[in-house]
């Protein structure tokens, strides 16, 4: 619903988009990628990456201080993959990409010690637990990103196994979100502004794997159970989210 209330979380969550488009292209870049060859400098991939790293943190700071430490731990382990095999290119590119994310987190400093300052429990008097696991939050990310993984593996996988350097990055990222959605608590339940997170990049990889997983869901259930599978899962959550649009009295 964020994106239907144009809030200044749903253009953070864009910028996320555009902060993964842009580190694909730049690691893409080091095997020849799609962007090799053209007339585009190819640091202005990094450029970008520190323009959506600074909005991120300026429009929603959930958003930007859980994406941006995952992107850096991502870069790092990708790194650390690329000098073991030298299929992922130099491991130099994913540092860089670190390093323009977390200059864009540096050109934030002042609003970032203003959010420090407000999450002090000595002024505001509120106590939590930062790091924290339970029930809900793995249940949320099956329900929420269950069919979108389904869809996104067999893609991921064969990406894997020909080392595209920028879907391992894209891997690397997934972990690191979900590993970051399950063990960080946020005051008043916005650590689930994270499934989002996990979703996004998951949707990138899954989209090109979703027609063939319809098809099999025709071959193996026959067209009029997958004709009911696909109802349950694309348009009955669209028809529930606008009927509670149209019965919450908040909304009238």
């Amino acid at each position: 619903d964020k994106f239907m209330l144009g809030t200044a979380l749903g253009y953070a969550y864009l910028l996320l988009l555009v902060s993964l488009w842009a580190g694909s292209r730049w690691l893409a870049d080091a095997r020849g990628g799609p962007a090799a060859g053209t007339s585009t400098p190819p640091w202005r991939w990094l450029l970008v990456a520190f323009v959506a790293a600074a909005g991120m943190v300026l429009f929603h700071s959930v958003v930007g201080l859980s994406a941006i430490p995952v992107s850096v731990g991502a870069c790092v382990l990708l790194a650390l993959l690329a000098a073991r095999d030298p299929r992922l290119g130099p491991a130099s590119r994913p540092l860089l990409l670190a390093a323009a994310s977390l200059a864009g987190l540096i050109a934030t400093w002042p609003y970032f010690q203003s959010i420090l300052s407000g999450w002090d429990a000595g002024h505001t008097g509120v106590r939590h637990q930062y790091l924290h696991l339970d029930w809900r939050m793995p249940w949320t990310l099956v329900t929420a990103c269950g069919l979108t993984a389904v869809a996104a593996w067999p893609g991921l996988r064969r990406a894997l196994a020909e080392r595209s350097v920028a879907a391992t990055w894209l891997a690397c990222w997934i972990l690191g979100m979900t590993l970051f959605a399950l063990l960080v608590n946020l005051p008043e339940s916005n650590e689930f502004k994270f499934v989002w997170q996990v979703f996004a990049p998951l949707a990138v990889c899954g989209g090109v794997g979703l027609p063939a997983l319809l098809a099999a869901w025709r071959r193996r259930l026959g067209r009029v159970a997958a004709a009911v599978l696909v109802a349950v899962a694309f348009v009955l959550p669209a028809a529930l989210l606008q009927f509670a649009f149209l019965v919450d009295p908040s909304g009238a």
